[in-house]
């Protein structure tokens, strides 16, 4: 009888262990906060890399304001284009054309994206005088990884 209560005790103190265990994981765990826009980052970044001037600065915030327009018009289109393609499973026969129509559409998105990315970024270097351009030369590689998503996480 007394070895039954001792285990009895055993086990209630484990549980009450583990419960004790999984809230301090779960209270501690940080809450999701969503990753900053890179893009703004990036623009911060060269603006004080690169020193401009405030009028440099007012025509680098509207070509920065004009490139996202663009590259967000692209995104839209690209997201609505993946709905459509993935939506084609729902069918019972799915036709292999189109699937590569819209594939081929989603490949040039990201080449349209990504000459519009380059363009922007000669127009800024064309927008620095001489010293700044140097600088530009350095500094450009760290600003686009800026605008590269963050890697998956490790598990």
């Amino acid at each position: 009888m007394t070895e039954n209560k001792f285990f009895k005790i055993i086990i209630l103190l484990l549980i009450l262990l583990n419960g004790i265990l999984l809230g301090f994981v779960w209270l501690r765990k940080p809450p999701f906060s969503p990753p900053p826009r890179q893009g703004k980052n990036a623009a911060i970044y060269l603006s004080k890399e690169l020193q401009f001037t405030p009028e440099q600065e007012q025509i680098y915030e509207t070509m920065h304001r004009q490139h996202h327009r663009q590259i967000d018009s692209i995104r839209i289109a690209d997201r609505q284009l993946r709905e459509r393609l993935f939506a084609l499973l729902q069918q019972q026969s799915i036709d292999t054309a189109i699937v590569g129509l819209m594939a081929d559409s989603l490949g040039v998105n990201k080449a349209n994206s990504e000459r519009i990315t380059f363009m922007h970024f000669a127009a800024v270097k064309q927008l620095c005088n001489q010293p700044q351009q140097l600088k530009f030369n350095e500094v450009i590689n760290k600003a686009l990884q800026m605008l590269q998503p963050p890697p998956p996480e490790q598990r």
